[in-house]
């Protein structure tokens, strides 16, 4: 079963960026009680495109930031390329000094 998308963002009418899945953290509360913590696509905010760089020999490279925010986490916040325009060239990931079980999915398509 193909899952739908979760969160969106839009270049235009050209590319939708999506998230899938959820982010999922193993956690160590203050009193010693290991926790799951789960960020659900659904939850995550992807904000509209930047460029990055103008022209890197096969066009722009553009930047879109996605953020969400997650109890004993904080804010968190994803940065996803596409480079070419229309591919996903590569994801930046929360640095957080805890063991990331899982990742959200992030894709690209054009509309």
């Amino acid at each position: 079963m193909t899952e739908e998308p979760r969160a969106t963002a839009t270049q235009g009418s050209r590319m939708t960026i999506t998230a899938s899945g959820k982010y999922v953290v193993a956690y160590t509360t203050d009193e010693d009680i290991d926790i799951n913590v789960e960020v659900d696509a659904k939850s995550i905010d992807i904000g509209e495109p930047e460029l990055h760089a103008e022209d890197r020999g096969m066009g722009p490279e553009l930047v879109y930031t996605a953020t969400a925010s997650a109890e004993h986490l904080g804010d968190l916040e994803w940065r996803i390329y596409e480079y070419p325009v229309g591919v996903l060239n590569y994801v930046d990931v929360p640095d957080i000094p805890h063991t990331v079980l899982q990742q959200p999915a992030f894709s690209i398509r054009q509309d």
